[in-house]
């Protein structure tokens, strides 16, 4: 189980308008319906075995880590640019237009940077973000890439300095740890991510990067530019953030854990 479905429905929108909270709840009963015929339940999540835990069947927490990355390199391909980059899923609830407003600021600001946006959205929404990149004389920093290979993704991440996660406060974002976190760490890049708990707590105990208010523009200005500026800090935060992911935040362990619990319930 890769998300908690029927909570995810409450943000998610047909055309303009929300899905009504009877939808959502009209799901979950039909999960919890369906789920009991299944041997096994893999959470992606640690908290959602607290959502599901009357489901009686058996249970156990895989979490999405990356694959266990041993040759990233933390000097990047070009030192006189800062490379920003988001990747995942495109919407306005993730933070699309505010990394396109520090976008905005950075170029005003003189800062030599790149931000690559990378991955699906709306037809509409991605023609909006290029409309603004237009009006705002963003095309030679900013580019929109819907759809990228992940050979591709991978070389883009080689290069990029700092990765963006600035999605806004729903349940469902502030209960979940987002697995780009883990991605930015595997390949030394800089997180900076919406203040949530959760979030804050794991890039402050891993010290891999830096928790803004996602709704508060400057903010999240301010701590991209002092990473910009302050090189051997931000070196810092990146093999910190390298370091966890190879002695924590990686599949192996998570691999183990799964193998073991299909083999248990294995007729």
């Amino acid at each position: 189980m890769h998300e908690e479905f029927p909570a995810s429905l409450l943000y998610k929108k047909i055309g303009r308008y929300r899905f009504p909270e009877w939808i959502a709840a009209l799901f979950r009963k039909i999960e919890l319906r369906i789920l009991p015929v299944f041997d096994g339940l893999l959470f992606a999540e640690a908290y959602y075995k607290e959502v599901y835990m009357n489901v009686n069947i058996r249970k156990i927490d895989v979490l999405n880590y990356p694959l266990l990355c041993k040759e990233t390199k933390l000097l990047k391909v070009n030192s006189e640019i800062s490379n920003l980059i988001y990747a995942g899923a495109l919407h306005e609830m993730r933070g699309f237009f505010e990394m396109l407003q520090l976008a905005k600021l950075l170029r005003d600001s003189n800062y030599a940077f790149s931000l690559k946006i990378i991955g699906p959205g709306s037809d509409e929404l991605i023609q909006q973000g290029q409309e603004y990149i237009n009006k705002h004389q963003l095309n030679e920093c900013v580019i929109i890439d819907p759809y990228m290979d992940y050979a591709m993704l991978e070389l883009e991440y080689q290069k990029a300095d700092i990765g963006l996660a600035l999605l806004h406060e729903t349940p469902n974002y502030v209960k979940s740890l987002a697995s780009k976190l883990y991605e930015y760490m595997s390949y030394g890049i800089v997180s900076v991510a919406s203040h949530f708990p959760l979030w804050e707590q794991l890039l402050v105990s891993a010290d891999a990067g830096i928790a803004v208010n996602p709704m508060d523009i400057h903010e999240i200005y301010e701590s991209v530019t002092l990473l910009i500026r302050d090189v051997n800090y931000r070196y810092r935060l990146a093999g910190n953030g390298l370091q966890a992911h190879k002695d924590h935040y990686n599949w192996e362990g998570e691999e183990k854990k799964m193998l073991k619990f299909i083999q248990q319930i294995e007729p």
